[in-house]
């Protein structure tokens, strides 16, 4: 089993329609515990949409200024996006700290 942080920083601005991918697991592992943290900057116009894909499917909603936190299993992927307006700007952080295996490794199966 390893485990691994990934952090970094998003932007969202104007008309982008297009959900932005932050995280992916690859094909061949298997997330056996994820910490999603998402941090919308106070500067930020609007709210954030985050969309986590896995085992659970969940949406959350990050205000200006706030942080949210998610944990759990067999995450995929993690996707940021904004309502679309002229004035739109929305910046942040993201961090993601993952527990995995290799498939092959793995006790349940997909």
């Amino acid at each position: 089993m390893w485990d691994k942080e990934c952090c970094g920083n998003f932007l969202i601005q104007g008309h982008q329609t297009k959900s932005q991918e932050i995280w992916r697991a690859g094909e061949s592992i298997c997330v056996d515990l994820a910490q999603i943290s998402i941090f919308n900057s106070p500067s930020s116009t609007s709210f954030l949409e985050v969309k986590i894909t896995g085992n659970e499917q969940l949406s959350l909603q990050v205000y200006p200024g706030n942080t949210s936190t998610f944990t759990g299993h067999n995450v995929k992927t993690i996707q940021v996006s904004a309502k679309e307006g002229d004035h739109t700007y929305i910046e942040g952080k993201y961090c993601v700290t993952t527990s995995f295996r290799l498939i092959e490794d793995c006790c349940d199966d997909e």
